[in-house]
């Protein structure tokens, strides 16, 4: 039974992910409100996929990457296929960017949260690095809102295992990133006048 769940699963995957393909690139896309038919088969797919992705945690293969050293890597991991899916051509392949580029942007958040009991400093350091460069390639500072998070919590873990309880350890890196949001990002400051 767990077989044919996950063949057809993945048959479903395919096959919705297929039928997210433009067509025609000439061809005015169909839509429902602001999102387009096609860009949902591919959500509709990748969806699929996350459900496919459950029943093959029971195959035995996938116990290899379910022990402790491999758990506490998976957002490393997830950030560098995350970084392909952000980075390929999906307009010469027959899709649309958008919905691959949206799942590049949660799909490390996912892993990460659903791993959070295993997870080492560098494994936070390394994603908080994917969103920094997505901050700088797509030149929206608001991705390094979730690097400082990331930052924040790679720091705090590390702190613990130092056993370092003054609060000024904790305080210091809330106050720095705070100065940095408000010089960088505030567009205010940004304009020579105010700076």
């Amino acid at each position: 039974m767990l077989y044919v769940g996950i063949g057809t699963g993945i048959f479903l995957t395919r096959y919705a992910i297929w039928q997210g393909r433009r067509k025609d690139v000439y061809e005015p896309a169909q839509s429902i409100g602001k999102i387009g038919v096609d860009e949902i088969w591919v959500y509709l797919g990748l969806i699929e996929l996350g459900i496919t992705s459950l029943y093959l945690q029971d195959l035995s293969i996938a116990r290899f990457f379910t022990q402790q050293k491999l758990v506490s890597s998976n957002g490393v991991i997830t950030c560098l296929f995350s970084y392909f899916l952000y980075i390929l051509p999906w307009d010469n392949l027959g899709w649309l960017k958008t919905p691959w580029q949206i799942t590049a942007y949660i799909l490390p958040l996912i892993i990460i949260g659903l791993t959070q009991q295993q997870l080492h400093t560098i494994t936070l350091i390394i994603p908080a690095g994917y969103y920094i460069v997505l901050a700088t390639t797509k030149r929206q500072p608001q991705f390094t809102y979730i690097s400082i998070i990331l930052i924040y919590w790679g720091l705090f873990n590390w702190f613990q295992q130092l056993n370092l309880k003054d609060t000024l350890w904790y305080i210091t890196p809330i106050g720095l990133s705070t100065v940095y949001n408000i010089a960088q990002i505030d567009p205010q400051l940004k304009l020579p006048q105010p700076k």
